[in-house]
């Protein structure tokens, strides 16, 4: 099956376009089909890609338009970089891969890493409510403060596998893979008796398990590839957005191939490649999906949908799947407004490392119960967690002051529980 698509469809080119043509090979064309009877395609084609995010309407991307453009650096990286990968895309994967117990439903059409690729590239996406991550952050804080809530998502599988990963996603709080969840209950709404199905299943197990594969799996090496190309995808469809001087050019393919190639060889010294790569994702960390004023807009957003969920849902009578993840009209998935009320500049912004978790998701708590301030939180993809704090806006100075004090009382009584804070990090002065 063959796909011309426009990866940047709404830009004025000084040269060209970018039309280009992309081969599904009959594993992805047989799952795109499938997903596309049942209408996922078309939900991913409407999906904004940044979510909640507002972005100009000449430079917004879909998800689809995402994974269009991820299918298209694989087949560049198939055509051009093959000798310098560990393993070709037409190197097949064995079932065992997988678990020990799985066994192909037809062995004699093993997939290969191309198959896992363009497989995990399609069904990684399929996941997000419309409002993404904002929507996904909304639905872990739910389900830590309300037990029904959380078993609503646990049990919309019965599969012991995709209840041990929700459970463990829940507690944990992990919002930025809670749309694999909901891409494995896609697939359980697809025809399991075909392999595609029942191959796409086992990698997003796999994937969401990474940490039990064997260093020398070659799935692992498969993930990794993946992810750097997803990387390179998002970076330069972000960095259109963002207010840097950085762009990556799409239409240069002897640029784009170059750039692919230092972080994917098996041949380079890739350290200061993955360096670029992130300090890139901080800087859109910090300048599009989580610039400071935005991300306490964005949490407020999540907070408002977790109220709305807590006060109009009859858990026992709603199906998770239909009623919260696909329907439009869904609250995770309905356009909510941005509201400001709050001082959008002289933010408190604190950075915890993934060991000190417990200090800073006990710090928001408490910053969240002083009176006039607004408080968000997010993830980097680090792993660390960013902690923002501002004063509501329509307040006298005294409030201000006293809220001001309150929280910079607060926050020092938790920083001071971080033991052997370095004296180069920038939280040390709050606590000596």
């Amino acid at each position: 099956m063959e796909i011309k698509y426009d990866l940047l469809p709404k830009q004025k080119t000084q040269k060209h376009n970018l039309g280009v043509e992309i081969d599904l090979y009959p594993y992805a064309t047989e799952l795109y089909e499938e997903l596309d009877k049942i209408g996922i395609i078309e939900r991913i084609k409407e999906i904004p890609q940044l979510g909640v995010i507002k972005v100009k309407k000449k430079l917004a991307k879909t998800r689809f338009d995402y994974v269009m453009l991820q299918l298209y650096l694989h087949k560049l990286v198939k055509n051009r970089l093959q000798g310098d990968l560990r393993y070709t895309y037409n190197n097949s994967i064995n079932s065992k891969e997988f678990r020990e117990d799985y066994v192909y439903l037809n062995n004699k059409n093993k997939p290969s890493m191309g198959d896992i690729f363009q497989l995990l590239t399609i069904i990684y996406n399929v996941g997000h409510f419309y409002n993404t991550f904002t929507a996904s952050r909304a639905i872990t804080m739910i389900a830590q403060e309300n037990s029904d809530f959380l078993n609503l998502i646990v049990n919309a599988c019965t599969d012991k596998r995709y209840q041990n990963a929700a459970k463990t996603m829940l507690e944990s709080k992990n919002y930025q893979r809670l749309h694999l969840l909901n891409s494995i209950l896609v697939l359980e709404h697809c025809d399991k008796s075909k392999q595609s199905v029942s191959v796409a299943l086992e990698i997003l197990y796999a994937y969401i398990n990474e940490q039990l594969l064997p260093e020398e799996s070659k799935l692992k090496y498969a993930f990794a590839i993946f992810r750097n190309v997803r990387t390179v995808s998002y970076m330069a469809y972000d960095l259109q957005i963002a207010e840097t001087p950085l762009t990556i050019d799409l239409c240069n393919e002897k640029a784009m191939v170059l750039l692919l190639k230092e972080l994917l060889s098996e041949y380079n010294n890739n350290q200061s490649s993955n360096h670029l790569v992130d300090s890139i994702t901080k800087l859109l960390d910090d300048t599009v999906y989580n610039e400071n004023s935005n991300a306490i807009c964005y949490y407020k957003i999540s907070r408002k949908m977790g109220f709305l969920l807590a006060k109009k849902l009859n858990y026992a009578d709603v199906n998770y799947y239909n009623d919260l993840f696909i329907s439009k009209s869904s609250i995770l998935n309905q356009v909510h407004t941005h509201k400001r009320d709050y001082v959008q500049s002289q933010i408190l912004k604190l950075t915890f490392t993934s060991e000190q978790r417990l200090v800073s998701e006990s710090l928001l708590y408490e910053l969240e119960k002083i009176n006039n301030t607004r408080v968000g939180y997010y993830d980097r993809h680090s792993g660390e967690q960013t902690i923002l704090v501002s004063i509501k806006r329509n307040c006298n100075s005294d409030d201000k002051r006293y809220a001001a004090y309150k929280t910079l009382k607060c926050t020092v009584n938790y920083l001071r529980r971080i033991s052997n804070i370095s004296s180069c990090d920038s939280r040390f002065l709050l606590t000596v």
